[in-house]
């Protein structure tokens, strides 16, 4: 028994080993904003995007966030940058999102409150994860990653436009179009 335990561990030890630093740091920060931590992952949004769009559905997106799957293909890391290529699921939501906001349009003209708005809104967009037919964004991108002072590897929040799109569901681009 005492041996059995010894290999698991040596197993799990190689396999943690096996991975550059900056792929542990990026799969720990989608790890966080996957979680139930919902500070770190509105932190991570606000980062992201100054769209007002996605911040205003800070709820929706903790909940959009555990949909989100991904998978690091490989990481190249040259001195203070890596670049991973990441496979990437994501709900795609810009679709149902332009049908609630003609709604919302309609809904404004006719005389509705600002909180009768808002809960439209946040009713809305909780909706459309739960549909059965949602539909997904996938492809592989490049994540750029940045080292810290503290030599900690960071999401380049400037270069992940890609990143962004899928982390939400399409909308970081739609007060672009």
């Amino acid at each position: 028994m005492k041996k059995l335990f010894i290999f698991v561990m040596m197993f799990f030890l190689v396999i943690s080993c096996g991975k550059p630093k900056s792929q542990k740091d990026f799969e720990g920060r989608m790890s966080e904003i996957q979680s139930a931590d919902n500070e770190k992952a509105l932190n991570f949004l606000e980062e992201g995007t100054d769209n007002a769009a996605v911040q205003n559905f800070e709820d929706f997106y903790l909940n959009f966030f555990k949909k989100v799957e991904y998978k690091v293909l490989s990481a190249e890391e040259k001195e203070n940058e890596s670049i991973l290529q990441v496979e990437i699921k994501a709900p795609n939501v810009v679709e149902p999102f332009i049908d609630i906001f003609q709604e919302g349009i309609g809904l404004a003209f006719s005389g509705a409150s600002e909180e009768e708005m808002e809960k439209f809104f946040n009713d809305s967009m909780n909706g459309i994860l739960q549909k059965k037919d949602i539909t997904y964004l996938s492809g592989t991108i490049p994540v750029y990653m940045t080292k810290n002072e503290d030599g900690e590897w960071e999401i380049d929040t400037e270069r992940n436009s890609e990143l962004f799109v899928y982390l939400t569901g399409g909308l970081s681009t739609f007060a672009q179009q």
